[in-house]
């Protein structure tokens, strides 16, 4: 049984996927504008993560995006590899949006750059 959500991801899946890397990576820096703060609540939370490095990434994705270099990607992606808190480590709903919104940092680097898979199927996250 298809639901409500399944059919909207399905659709927004769809359009995403005629888009070009530029403007996915755009897309997916701007989700994680917004979930950014879901991070940092974990964080202060939990203390546990870092909400700076994920500004400062996410910072070097907008810098790329408006003409300014491309930031070392396999670097920053380990960085923030490591800053995905675990589900079975942390209490849910805080480390689900704090996993969201990393993944959203991790997609927004991986689509600014031409080395890396993208897969618009993380627009569920």
């Amino acid at each position: 049984m298809i639901t409500m959500m399944d059919a909207c991801l399905d659709e927004l899946q769809d359009a995403l996927s005629g888009l070009q890397r530029r403007s996915l990576a755009t897309f997916f820096a701007a989700c994680a504008e917004r979930l950014l703060p879901l991070y940092q609540h974990f964080w202060d939370k939990e203390q546990w993560g870092n909400p700076e490095l994920m500004r400062e990434v996410l910072d070097d994705v907008w810098s790329h995006l408006q003409g300014g270099h491309m930031p070392d990607v396999k670097r920053r992606l380990e960085e923030v590899g490591v800053l995905i808190p675990h589900g079975d480590d942390f209490d849910a709903p805080d480390s689900t949006f704090a996993q969201d919104a990393a993944i959203c940092v991790d997609a927004s680097l991986r689509a600014s750059s031409t080395d890396e898979n993208v897969d618009v199927r993380w627009v569920e996250y």
